[in-house]
């Protein structure tokens, strides 16, 4: 344990790390291009990670095991409408036929690139569906979850605003709006990010103080964060903080004393 802690206290195992790391990421770059398994096929089978309904657009992004893709349906009346908003599930397997299509790019010089944007996210390809069907007798716990908890906010008043507190799911707010609060400056109060961590771990660590096994309540909090993290999809920023989080508390209850620094430096290399 002691040769583990002098190891683990080296700034040398911390430069290596980031050389290491810069080196996968420049390998990623420029020497690996990735594309879609999915060229040529006109039927898919794969399960929702996300949706969207505004209007008469149906915006969704699926699983279909190897890759994701953005599939969009237009709806053709208020009864189609209705019947997605009630059936329509995160975890629902959906079987899709349709038309993959390659998003466009920049059309101006260094403006934003969708294309680019979304291969990063690792999805190549655009889905335009033409018929789509729905089944929810295999939705796993985790979803059920994430559905009874979107369900739970729809039934309250400013339930958009509330998702994206909760969720981070910004879908439902007026995009004027959001340009209107990223003019103001105050858009990051509507982004999941460390200070949800700190809140949700610093709530469970007061109600959990009392307990004399001091490990507890940090186990317990490390669990509780993970799942909610799964719940929001783990975005970047939640990903982030719980992982400095989870460094943070293992350095303390295993008595490592690695400095803080350089357990930001692991979080960086992690990510």
């Amino acid at each position: 344990m002691k040769r583990l802690k002098i190891i683990l206290q080296s700034k040398y195992l911390y430069l290596f790390l980031v050389f290491l790391s810069l080196l996968y990421l420049m390998f990623n770059i420029f020497f690996i291009k990735y594309d879609s398994k999915y060229n040529n096929i006109k039927t898919f089978l794969g399960v929702v990670l996300d949706y969207n309904i505004d209007g008469d657009k149906v915006s969704i992004t699926i699983d279909l095991g190897n890759e994701k893709v953005i599939g969009t349906y237009y709806l053709n009346s208020e009864e189609e409408k209705d019947f997605f908003l009630y059936n329509l599930k995160y975890g629902s397997m959906v079987n899709i036929e349709g038309e993959l299509n390659i998003a466009s790019n920049n059309t101006i010089f260094n403006t934003f690139n969708y294309r680019r944007y979304l291969y990063y996210k690792r999805i190549y390809r655009l889905l335009n569906i033409n018929k789509i069907t729905i089944d929810n007798n295999n939705i796993s716990l985790l979803n059920k979850c994430k559905n009874y908890l979107n369900d739970l906010i729809n039934k309250r008043s400013n339930s958009e605003y509330i998702k994206t507190f909760i969720l981070g799911n910004k879908n439902e707010i007026d995009i004027e709006e959001l340009n209107n609060y990223k003019f103001l400056g105050v858009s990051h109060l509507f982004a999941i990010s460390g200070m949800h961590i700190t809140l949700f771990s610093t709530v469970i660590l007061f109600i959990l103080s009392k307990l004399k096994n001091k490990n507890i309540p940090i186990i317990v909090s490390l669990i509780i964060l993970f799942l909610y993290g799964l719940i929001c999809s783990f975005p970047a920023s939640i990903k982030r903080a719980y992982t400095l989080y989870l460094l943070l508390s293992l350095n303390k209850m295993f008595k490592l004393d690695i400095k803080n620094m350089y357990l930001f430096y692991l979080t960086i290399i992690i990510n």
